[in-house]
């Protein structure tokens, strides 16, 4: 992780969402202690049982949270972009976090020492409603997927997740492989493949070799179940810097969407 002190912060920092839509006396204390770093594809800014001292705020990066079972094998919980905050399980958790925070697509972000965030929650009324918001949507959204994996099929699964990252990147392409979505699912990786499939007999996706194209983004929703929809809802709900004119004209908000154009997975 290359760290690095800018110059002025204020300008470039309104990339990620969250701290665009602090208040700006509540952003300038924030901004006081706040870091630039760029991060690589498949690093892990935090693991399980650890004293991770840093929180992040991704600007063109998506972090995937995972939980990792005892045999060492992980299920992602959900991933993080620029609407989000990166490690609050750190000051929250007793004895460190329960998650671990991988890098799903390289590069930036800003961070902040969890002690120095953690002092300024408590002071600022601001930084405190709108965190305890976002940590809302994040048990509401985990809440969703847990039923969604459990109830629905692995083709609406499939569906729900190309949706959310979609939302989460430019263009209609992702870099991931069915591993990968199989992982992120808690499924096996054949059933991803033949849900693929069926896909693509519909004309709804195409793919080869590590990469996956959206045809229809209409028909992609009509199949997917109830539980994509559910999350957009709630979270703008709970967030309303989603449904607002923070990323302007050309940037918009994570969902149905357009974010900054970046690597791609």
């Amino acid at each position: 992780m290359n760290m690095r002190k800018p110059v002025n912060l204020h300008p470039a920092v309104n990339q990620n969402l969250f701290l665009a839509a602090l208040p700006a006396e509540t952003k300038a204390l924030v901004l006081a202690d706040l870091q630039q770093v760029s991060v690589k594809s498949g690093e892990i800014l935090d693991q399980p049982d650890t004293e991770q001292s840093y929180i992040f705020f991704p600007t063109d990066t998506v972090i995937s949270l995972q939980y990792v079972i005892e045999c060492g094998k992980a299920s992602e919980i959900m991933t993080i972009s620029r609407d989000g905050i990166v490690g609050i399980s750190n000051w929250l958790a007793i004895g460190g976090s329960y998650v671990q925070a991988v890098v799903q697509r390289a590069g930036n972000a800003y961070c902040i020492r969890g002690q120095s965030f953690k002092q300024k929650f408590d002071r600022d009324a601001a930084l405190r409603s709108l965190t305890l918001r976002y940590l809302q949507s994040m048990i509401s959204s985990t809440a969703q997927a847990a039923a969604c994996n459990r109830h629905h099929t692995i083709d609406q699964q499939l569906c729900r997740k190309l949706l959310l990252l979609l939302d989460q990147t430019v263009g209609m392409e992702l870099r991931l492989t069915h591993e990968a979505i199989a992982q992120a699912l808690g499924v096996r990786r054949e059933g991803v493949t033949q849900a693929a499939a069926r896909l693509r007999d519909l004309g709804v996706i195409d793919y080869r070799r590590g990469r996956i194209e959206v045809l229809d983004r209409q028909l992609l929703e009509q199949l997917s179940c109830e539980c994509y929809q559910a999350i957009k809802t709630q979270n703008a709900r709970l967030l309303p810097y989603l449904n607002s004119g923070l990323a302007g004209k050309a940037n918009k908000t994570r969902y149905g969407s357009v974010l900054p154009r970046a690597h791609a997975y």
